[in-house]
C-alpha cells in the first residue's frame, strides 16, 4: 500500500488496482504542474492522491493539469504542510518536493506528516541538507543563494527531528552537491506499523 513521487526511489511494493493506497502530495502544485497524474496514477483508480498548497493560483493549476490528465482520483487541499487539512491515519504515503527545507518549523511539519500517515506509512522526500560545521554567515550565504526562506537541516539534524516525530527506518541519501555546502538529498522514513 505504497505510492511514491517520482522524485524518490520506489519501494518494492506499490499501490496497484487490486492494491489501492491514498498519497499525500506536499507540493500538489508542482507536482501536478509537471507530472500531471503521476501520484494519481500510482495509487490506482480506487485509491486517492490529495495535492496540498497555500496558494489558490497553485491550486487552481493543479486541477487544470490533472482534468487534463483525468486523473479523477486526485483531491486539492487548500493549507499549510504544517497544519495539513486531513484527518490523522488517513494516508499510506506523504511525498514532498524541496518544501521542508523552506518551513521555519520542521519539526511541526514532519510530526503533521507522521500524523497524517496510516501505520506503516511511508514518508518520501527530496529537499536540501546543509554540511556540518557550516558557519552562521557560510550557511546564511549558502541559503540566500538557493533561495531558502528558512535554514536547511544537517543529516542528523534532519535524523533527530524525524526520530523525535516518531518515524523509523529512516534513511537520507545525498544525491548531488549545490555548493557552498548544501546537499539535495533524498530522505525516507516510516511510521511504526503498530
Amino acid at each position: 500500500m505504497r505510492a511514491w513521487d517520482a522524485a524518490t526511489p520506489s519501494p518494492s511494493q506499490s499501490c496497484t488496482p487490486e492494491n489501492p493506497c491514498s498519497t499525500s502530495d506536499q507540493a500538489a502544485a508542482w507536482t501536478f504542474s509537471c507530472r500531471p497524474a503521476g501520484s494519481a496514477r500510482r495509487v490506482g483508480p480506487t485509491g486517492i492522491a490529495y495535492g496540498l498548497d497555500a496558494s489558490d493560483d497553485m491550486l487552481t493549476l493543479a486541477r487544470a493539469n490533472a482534468a487534463q490528465a483525468r486523473a479523477d482520483n486526485a483531491r486539492f487541499l487548500h493549507g499549510h504542510i504544517d497544519d495539513i487539512p486531513l484527518p490523522a491515519g488517513s494516508v499510506d504515503v506523504v511525498i514532498s518536493n524541496c518544501v521542508i527545507d523552506l518551513a521555519t518549523d520542521k519539526a511541526r511539519v514532519l510530526s503533521e506528516a507522521f500524523r497524517v500517515l496510516r501505520p506503516g506509512g511511508r514518508l518520501g522526500v527530496s529537499d536540501i541538507i546543509a554540511e556540518p560545521g557550516l558557519d552562521p554567515d557560510e550557511r546564511a550565504a549558502a541559503e540566500q543563494r538557493i533561495g531558502c526562506a528558512a535554514s536547511p537541516l544537517t543529516a542528523e539534524e534532519y535524523r533527530r527531528e524525524l526520530h523525535a516525530a516518531g518515524f523509523t527506518g529512516i534513511t537520507i541519501t545525498l544525491t548531488a552537491d549545490t555548493g557552498d555546502g548544501l546537499h539535495a538529498a533524498i530522505v525516507q522514513a516510516a511510521k511504526p506499523a503498530s
